[in-house]
């Protein structure tokens, strides 16, 4: 049957029955158990009993008062259940380890215990630890290295200190949370320096650490693979650091819940979290703050961020790759707010970054929102973005790392306090917009690759064009203000239906040198008739010239692109006119014709008013060009209107 056993400090060894049964047995005089056990299979008459152990009923034949003082009971257990327990008492732990062994025992710790030097106390998964309030198990200073080693339940309160110094813990104890309170006692929250108290735990339990709602302030921590803290609430539960360095190291498979943590004024090198190359992390319902940056790593798989905040700190989230790729990583419903460096900044180091995706979060106030430069496949979904001061999305240029594969799908980007939306620089590629409504900002496109924009509702907002260009459908477009060129080459694209576009092409020319002035690129398998209006003119307008030509193109089995037969000039011929006079015959009907009527039927490609200017339509690669040759010396500014169909 269970017992419940205390161990005191006070030296006492004996053996304590629960008052309610204290006349069960009958004392006679001068009894003494020298052997440590009374097995009573009758009754006990004495008026004393000394025990230097313990006595231990059997299994039946125990005598209690019954009115008789010489009565026995042989069924005592059926008569009393579960509720006879013998209650003892020992000075040593390791003397109650060793004596209760393997009996179902309910272990009571009051009063200071300590463990002696070099030894190890082992609580076994059949006792039930239960620290009462005034219990501290310590170690001895200096020496060997003391352990208790807990595999059984502990039954434990939060709120106070149970375990002292110089003492390692150890074992599989069943638990549901631990407290880095039971270490040492909070006693200033936000003072108290609870840094060994919180690694003490975490290290013994990493997966059952539990917070108060109150500031555990430390300096900085190492949270070993399966570290599971969970706090009662943002805000409530509060870890507080001003560490110039890195507050919480991760290893894989940390999870951090409900809880804040705190840098408490932006120290230099301060990071509140930091991940070298580690995997499988999980922030939920979490609030960091006023750290240089609030989460900076090397790489990173399957990351998981919801419902948090980042807010207040230099940068939010920092990911430079030079360890491990940062891949399939997901935020959702997280704020980035307030950060005056980056909200999010993600930059190859030497590992890829790719198909990660920023989903229902809200990116406000920092300098720049979301920066990426060398990531492929970013998707960023349902996200809110406003009041950033430099740019809502920026894409870096460092030589050959480039971004490319960023899908903004179902978000608004909103008015801006300054700077731009959306810069694209260098070779982004492969960008687009779905579903999303710009309000309010400039799109800066200095990438040589194609927006493409459909579904979506741009008010007041300018598009600014470098070597860029859009495409878009489906879109309406409420402009607060023009259309600006940054340069000589830009371009737009609207989409009528799925067969049909426009597309637009400026660039000067300095002399007679002939220059592509559009290029339209050629899918495979796909057919196309272009119809090129190309016009050009120098500074003083003094000479122009102009083009109409059009022509079939296609691209086949992998091929590049190929012209149908010729160029077919499409300026208006002029009427055929009634011959000069009336032939006398036939004879002179035909010389007539030839001489006066051909000529000004013959359609020419090209009207110029300076002699050798000219353009035309070729294939280059799998592309059309469109191009012009200008006067010898003189600039000249041209434009190409490519109407196209697609087939």
């Amino acid at each position: 049957m269970k017992r419940y056993v205390n161990f005191f400090n006070t030296g006492i060894l004996g053996l304590l029955l629960l008052p309610s049964y204290a006349s069960a047995l009958n004392v006679g005089t001068d009894w003494t158990n020298t052997d440590k056990n009374l097995n009573t299979t009758g009754s006990i008459t004495g008026n004393d009993i000394t025990a230097t152990g313990k006595i231990t009923p059997s299994a039946e034949g125990v005598i209690y008062n019954q009115g008789d003082a010489h009565a026995v009971d042989t069924t005592i257990e059926n008569k009393l259940s579960t509720q006879l327990r013998s209650v003892s008492d020992y000075s040593s732990l390791v003397t109650a380890l060793t004596d209760i062994s393997t009996t179902e025992t309910d272990l009571f710790c009051v009063g200071e215990i300590t463990i002696p030097d070099g030894v190890t106390a082992t609580v076994l998964s059949t006792i039930t630890w239960i620290p009462r309030r005034n219990c501290l198990v310590k170690g001895v200073a200096g020496g060997g290295t003391e352990i208790l080693a807990i595999n059984g339940p502990i039954i434990a309160s939060p709120g106070f200190r149970w375990i002292g110094s110089n003492l390692t813990l150890s074992g599989t104890p069943d638990i549901e949370a631990a407290w880095p309170d039971w270490y040492t006692v909070n006693t200033t929250p936000g003072t108290t320096n609870m840094t060994t108290a919180l690694q003490t735990i975490v290290n013994w339990v990493p997966s059952k650490v539990h917070l108060d709602d109150a500031v555990y302030s430390y300096t900085s921590l190492t949270l070993p693979q399966y570290t599971i803290i969970n706090g009662v609430r943002q805000g409530l539960s509060e870890l507080k650091s001003t560490y110039a360095g890195n507050t919480l190291t991760l290893s894989n498979d940390v999870t951090l819940n409900n809880l804040t943590l705190n840098g408490a004024s932006k120290v230099a090198g301060s990071v509140g979290i930091y991940g070298d190359g580690k995997h499988r992390f999980r922030l939920n319902g979490v609030e960091i703050k006023s750290f240089e940056k609030a989460i900076s790593a090397t790489g990173g798989i399957f990351w998981r961020i919801d419902d948090s905040n980042i807010h207040d700190n230099v940068d939010g989230l920092k990911v430079v790759s030079s360890t491990v790729g940062f891949n399939n990583n997901t935020i959702d419903r997280t704020k980035f707010v307030s950060n005056t460096g980056k909200g999010i900044w993600l930059e190859y180091g030497g590992s890829e970054i790719s198909t990660n995706r920023l989903s229902g979060s809200n990116v406000e106030d920092n300098a720049t929102g979301v920066y990426l430069l060398g990531a492929y496949n970013t998707v960023i979904d349902a996200t809110f973005f406003e009041g950033q001061t430099e740019n809502h999305i920026e894409t870096g240029d460092s030589g050959a790392i480039y971004t490319t594969g960023l899908a903004i799908d179902n978000s608004r980007l909103n008015t801006m306090d300054a700077g731009k939306g959306v810069l694209l620089n260098g070779s982004t590629q492969d960008v687009s917009v779905n579903g999303g409504f710009l309000k309010d900002h400039d799109w800066i496109n200095n990438s040589l690759y194609t927006v493409y924009i459909s579904n979506t509702e741009e008010v007041g907002s300018g598009m600014v064009y470098d070597v860029g260009k859009f495409i878009r459908s489906n879109t309406s477009q409420t402009w607060g203000k023009s259309t600006s060129l940054t340069s000589n080459n830009y371009e737009r694209i609207t989409l009528e239906t799925g067969n049909s576009q426009d597309r637009y092409y400026t660039v000067t020319t300095s002399d007679a040198t002939e220059t592509t002035i559009g290029t339209f690129g050629l899918t495979d398998e796909k057919s196309y008739w272009i119809d090129a209006s190309i016009l050009g003119k120098n500074d003083d307008n003094s000479g122009q010239v102009y083009c109409h030509i059009g022509g079939v193109f296609y691209r086949d089995g992998g091929g590049v692109a190929t012209r149908l037969g010729n160029n077919v000039s499409l300026i208006v011929p002029p009427a055929i006119t009634d011959p000069a006079n009336t032939p006398a015959d036939a004879d002179a009907l035909r010389d007539d014709l030839v001489t006066n009527t051909i000529p000004s039927i013959e359609v020419p490609y090209v009207i110029e008013s300076v002699a050798g200017t000219g353009c035309n339509l070729d294939v280059s690669g799998n592309n059309v060009r469109a191009r012009g040759t200008g006067i010898a010396a003189t600039p000249m500014t041209w434009f190409v209107r490519f109407n196209v169909i697609e087939l």
